[in-house]
């Protein structure tokens, strides 16, 4: 890798590791977010004894799109998949894994006309979200209750919302110019924990203060 690939390396990663922070930020002071993930604040303030953490990994192409062939029978690179940790494991803060498929971020961003940074925060969004088990294949209602906390989360991040702005995936999923590699419909994935130490990326854990 040359430097000027591993400059923007480090680029993305402090990118994603801030934004990921401020989301997990705002997940801890909502109690409603909390109760949908079945995480329990109780005697253990989320925000004072527990942190929130996610793995979260930057994939090019073909390496999204072997996972999503294996995890979903598409042999296509996907914008986002998610890996929620087991409810033993999210008690205790860890709420599982991101992968982000870069060059299918970039292509996004292009087509809607917006940053790239804030693509980055749309697909963040929505992968915290499918981390608390919430899932639009569930029905029309759950999508609903999920669209409203991807705006909800993603004006929290200061991104304006709107038609001809951004919106959160689930909401451009019914917009024909949306410009996917494929139609959204991924739900939250599930696969070993052994899984989620083999996977030859770049990765790193952000936790919330």
């Amino acid at each position: 890798m040359n430097a000027k690939k591993v400059s923007r390396t480090v680029e993305w990663s402090r990118r994603g590791e801030k934004q990921l922070k401020l989301i997990l930020q705002e997940v801890q002071k909502s109690a409603a977010l909390l109760r949908l993930g079945g995480l329990k604040s109780g005697s253990a303030p989320p925000g004072k004894n527990r942190s929130l953490q996610v793995e979260l990994s930057l994939l090019g192409n073909a390496k999204m799109a072997e996972l999503n062939e294996t995890y979903r029978g598409k042999p296509v690179p996907t914008d986002v998949l998610s890996f929620p940790s087991p409810p033993i494991f999210r008690q205790q803060g860890l709420l599982g894994e991101l992968l982000i498929c870069l060059p299918v971020l970039r292509r996004q961003a292009k087509d809607r006309k917006h940053p790239e940074a804030t693509e980055l925060q749309v697909l963040l969004v929505h992968g915290v979200l499918h981390l608390l088990e919430l899932d639009h294949e569930r029905g029309d209602a759950e999508a609903a209750e999920m669209a409203k906390w991807e705006t909800h989360l993603l004006k929290k991040l200061g991104v304006k919302i709107g038609p001809r702005t951004v919106s959160g995936l689930i909401e451009r999923t019914a917009d024909p110019s949306a410009g996917n590699e494929e139609p959204r419909g991924q739900g939250p994935l599930k696969r070993g924990a052994t899984q989620l130490r083999k996977n030859p990326s770049k990765r790193w854990t952000v936790e919330s203060p």
